[in-house]
């Protein structure tokens, strides 16, 4: 089982694409990032709506126009499946995310892992999912979000942005095992 690598670069050579500058037409350009030259997909992919947002918005068009048809069995079904779509590529299933930088002064202080990850990564998913309430005592970086996160991911893993990389005492383990992860956890107090 491999987990996630960066989707956009999976072959590792050269830069990430989400670091790459994006032609963009001046006059939008002009409109969405006043100030700014060209920016990074990474920057778009904060400016603009995220994936589960689109996911849930074009389930609900193509449910409204199933129910315009007379289908509103279909219509259902269908926004039901995009809205489970949706729930799976959100963060929302993962406990609050917080920066690396911060993520590491509490693990210092507590001794409790840092997990590097990324919303849509079945791996992620999974890691989250088997941890159940244990995994609200790791810190949950989300290398979408925090640049220094991101090149963490890629320092660990030899430029990848492979997630989810799991930081205990420091030392990184990519796609651990849930239950080894579990193990790692001091007790609760």
């Amino acid at each position: 089982m491999q987990p996630c690598q960066d989707l956009l670069n999976p072959l590792g050579h050269g830069p990430s694409v989400r670091t790459r500058r994006v032609p963009i037409h001046p006059i939008i350009r002009s409109f969405l990032w006043t100030g700014r030259d060209q920016p990074s997909i990474a920057s778009f992919h904060e400016t603009c709506l995220d994936p589960p947002l689109l996911f849930a918005l074009g389930g609900a068009a193509v449910a409204a126009t199933s129910a315009v048809s007379g289908n509103p069995g279909t219509a259902a079904l269908v926004l039901l499946v995009f809205l489970v779509v949706a729930a799976v590529h959100s963060p929302l299933i993962f406990p609050r995310p917080v920066g690396l930088r911060e993520a590491q002064g509490r693990s210092a202080a507590d001794g409790r892992p840092v997990v590097l990850w990324r919303p849509g990564c079945m791996y992620c998913i999974r890691l989250r999912l088997r941890l159940g309430r244990s995994a609200g005592r790791l810190y949950w970086v989300d290398i979408w979000r925090d640049a220094a996160g991101a090149e963490t991911a890629r320092a660990a893993n030899d430029g990848n942005e492979t997630v989810p990389t799991v930081f205990i005492a420091g030392q990184p383990h990519t796609n651990p095992d849930p239950a080894w992860v579990r193990e790692q956890l001091s007790p609760s107090p």
